[in-house]
């Protein structure tokens, strides 16, 4: 079935000190709950983050041991695909495939990269998100 919309699926955090912390997220509405201080708006910061927000990660303890956050996503016309970025900021990777955890830390995603790297520039960034939902046609 081909969805008309842009579906987040898989919220990864990885480091070399840490083991992989994940948040599935299903189609439709998915709603965070918990006590306080249990990482719901840092959930939602590192979505907004990984979508190329320029504002930095809130410094919270729980994160001193990741270096990367990485968002699967399913997009209207290309697919599958992965979005990685450093917790410190720094340019997004996208990648074709869904990204899956392998012993605890190391993240391989699908088929292979697509080796393209979006600077975190907002005129950039719109154009990169305008052509992802065209990009399986571009890649024909």
């Amino acid at each position: 079935m081909a969805y008309r919309k842009i579906l987040l699926k898989d919220l990864f955090f990885t480091g070399p000190k840490a083991v992989e912390a994940h948040l599935q997220l299903k189609p439709g509405l998915n709603v965070l709950y918990g006590a306080s201080n249990t990482g719901k708006s840092f959930a939602i910061k590192t979505l907004d983050f990984l979508l190329g927000s320029s504002r930095p990660l809130p410094e919270i303890q729980e994160r001193e041991n990741y270096e990367r956050a990485w968002l699967s996503m399913q997009m209207p016309q290309s697919g599958s695909i992965t979005l990685m970025r450093a917790l410190a900021g720094g340019a997004l990777e996208l990648h074709e495939g869904t990204a899956t955890v392998v012993d605890d830390k190391k993240i391989t995603v699908g088929i292979s990269p697509l080796g393209m790297i979006i600077r975190a520039q907002r005129t950039f960034l719109s154009f990169c998100w305008m052509n992802l939902v065209l990009v399986h046609n571009l890649l024909q």
